[in-house]
């Protein structure tokens, strides 16, 4: 299940509507902008590799 069917899903068992955008691309300085818009950070404290940084896959051990 995607992010997006949860939330229609949501939307649906709480009796509402709501309308989604599909965003095909997501740079890193439209995240910037997105951050900035709804915290007020200034854009330079908000680069999307600090919001969200890689999380690095865990190593797997045979015996």
């Amino acid at each position: 299940m995607t992010y997006k069917e949860m939330m229609q899903r949501m939307a649906k068992v709480m009796h509402k509507h709501r309308t989604f955008y599909d965003i095909p691309l997501l740079t890193i300085n439209l995240s910037s902008l997105w951050v900035t818009l709804i915290t007020g950070a200034p854009k330079k404290l908000a680069p999307a590799y600090y919001i969200m940084p890689p999380i690095p896959p865990k190593p797997i051990y045979h015996s």
